[in-house]
């Protein structure tokens, strides 16, 4: 009897356990699939690089893996038309920089972060909370980010004893404030002041608040406080001793503020250098400066400038493919939610919003160049581009028009000695006085920019040397269908046999003569607009080789009556 009911609890204890088997698996799976990373974003206001993130959440990323909460100044609110609208936060906000508000390094900095942590505490789903700046980049896709936090055990942040003594403000940065809260001096650490938490000690930063009043006058607190906090709490050896959750330059130790990427730096060779250990001053001093992950030295980077939004939007791709699933989005596609069209009496008028600001748009060329997609309706009226609201001139204060980015146009920044010519919508360089002088630039020609629109303007191959002997030396504002280029250094038009037969059947590309002339005529001739009907095209190349043709006619008859005059003068000697 004993036996018997001994053997049948058994097998329902079996049967119980191959019930739930299945079901506990199920389980195990959604608690991982509904685990969510915070981005916590410290910011000014405007997110210059808005677009980029737009993207990295778009890209096969899912909304439920994910909470955004935006820290902003008093005072500012994201427009509608923001992707970061209704993700900042409403209260304890930072004055202001610059007007007599909170500045940066201080305790407010601190506050302002922990409200934060507080805010993405609220989700119970979130697992990991990344604090970044308006100038930061992600250096991978979000679900190869997501998955290498989720199989990671440490917080991503500097805990670890005497880091930061062995530094130079070790000692200077210390106040004694803190010792009248009971903060040890064992205990002081230095890091980053962005960071990747687990949420237990996401926790602990958001609720000890025991000894805040003696933090009020160390100076850089941001880059103190919270490694000193988890250090007093015996979370040491559970922070990866490094602050490599952003890869950030520091040129010198003496430098007040790392190096700032602009779009000339954005290159293959760049990301290759972000995504591994950092150089600089850090290396020297023997500090880590990777996150532990394996493969993922660094997740963000920082600090890339507003300039560098188009550059990085166009190799994108270094940032969101990898091995497994190469990136095959469309950047752009939410870029035209910033252009706005105005139907006026004389037209359209196009407008593009851009950080913060509205800017009008002066010609075709330069709304293509912004990459603008224009899609026509059966009476070519443009029906993708929003129109232009009484809400847009609200929330968009009007700024100065967006530079022309006509081909040919030449270009400078304001404290550069620099000079660039336009040509395809990238800024070439002009290497010299001599290929400038070749390529007929004078220097009232030369438009002084902003650097920020200057910058912006993606930088492409430099214009040939003259000096070097280098060939089709031309001024972009000349080209014609590959009809002629320059050769040496010598201002001689090469034109293509088959134009030059269209022009006079018994010419050959050896009329010096009739070419300059050519050559001359052509640099006087107008503009051709790439956005001109094809039919408008050829009309005008048919224009150009009708007048060619003339102008050698004329140069012909000239010859003869120079030939004739001087065989009269030949028969009266």
């Amino acid at each position: 009897m004993q036996r018997s009911t001994f053997l049948g609890i058994a097998v329902l204890l079996l049967m119980l356990i191959f019930s739930l088997l299945p079901y506990t698996a199920e389980a195990v799976a959604a608690m991982v699939s509904d685990k969510k990373i915070a981005f916590l974003y410290m910011s000014r206001g405007v997110m210059p690089l808005e677009e980029i993130w737009h993207e990295f959440f778009r890209w096969r990323a899912n909304a439920s893996h994910y909470t955004i909460y935006n820290h902003v100044h008093r005072g500012y609110s994201f427009p509608r038309s923001s992707f970061f609208y209704g993700k900042e936060l409403k209260h304890e906000a930072l004055e202001p920089l610059g007007a007599g508000g909170h500045l940066w390094g201080n305790m407010a900095q601190v506050r302002a972060i922990r409200a934060l942590v507080r805010e993405a505490l609220k989700d119970p789903l979130n697992q990991w909370f990344l604090l970044m700046s308006e100038s930061c980049i992600p250096l991978f896709n979000f679900n190869r980010i997501r998955n290498a936090l989720l199989h990671h055990d440490k917080s991503i942040i500097n805990a670890c004893p005497d880091m930061g003594i062995k530094e130079m403000e070790g000692d200077t940065r210390w106040r004694h404030g803190l010792d009248e809260v009971g903060f040890q001096l064992k205990h002081w650490r230095k890091s980053a002041t962005w960071f990747a938490l687990k949420r237990e000690h996401a926790s602990v930063f958001a609720e000890d608040e025991s000894t805040d009043r003696g933090w009020e006058k160390v100076p850089c607190v941001d880059e103190h406080f919270l490694p000193s906090m988890l250090a007093r709490h015996g979370l040491d050896n559970e922070t990866s001793c490094s602050d490599g959750l952003t890869h950030v330059h520091w040129a010198s130790v003496n430098d007040a503020h790392p190096t700032t990427y602009g779009a000339d730096s954005i290159t293959p060779e760049l990301f290759q250098h972000l995504t591994t250990d950092q150089s600089g001053f850090a290396a020297t001093l023997g500090l880590s400066t990777c996150t532990g992950i394996p493969g993922m030295c660094h997740i963000m980077a920082r600090k890339f400038s507003a300039a560098a939004k188009y550059s990085l939007l166009e190799n994108i791709d270094l940032m969101l493919s990898d091995d497994e699933n190469p990136y095959e989005g469309n950047p752009w596609d939410h870029h035209q939610d910033k252009f706005r069209r105005n139907v006026t009496s004389e037209g359209e008028v196009y407008f593009l919003i851009e950080n913060g600001f509205l800017r009008k748009i002066p010609d075709r060329a330069t709304l293509a160049a912004l990459h603008h997609l224009r899609i026509d309706d059966e009476k070519g009226a443009d029906i993708h581009t929003q129109l232009l609201t009484p809400m847009d001139l609200l929330a968009y204060p009007i700024k100065n028009p967006v530079p022309s980015r006509r081909d040919g146009l030449v270009v400078k920044g304001p404290k550069n000695r620099e000079v660039f010519v336009l040509d395809g919508g990238k800024r070439r360089s002009i290497p010299n006085m001599d290929t400038m002088h070749h390529l007929k630039i004078r220097f009232e020609d030369i438009k002084v920019l902003p650097d920020d629109d200057l910058k912006q303007i993606s930088l492409g191959e430099p214009m040939p040397d003259v000096n070097k002997n280098e060939t089709a030396v031309r001024h972009p504002r000349h080209k014609r269908k590959e009809a002629h280029s320059f050769g040496d250094h010598k201002p001689t038009l090469h034109l293509r046999p088959e134009l030059l037969q269209k022009i006079e059947p018994n010419s050959t590309s050896s009329d010096s003569n009739a070419i300059m002339n050519l050559e001359k005529w052509l640099y006087q001739s107008e503009v051709t607009d790439t956005n001109e009907h094809l039919d408008d095209v050829v009309r005008r190349e048919e224009g150009i080789l009708a007048s060619a043709k003339t102008l050698l006619e004329k140069e012909a008859t000239a010859s003869a009556d120079v030939k004739h005059r001087r065989l009269r003068y030949n028969a009266k000697k």
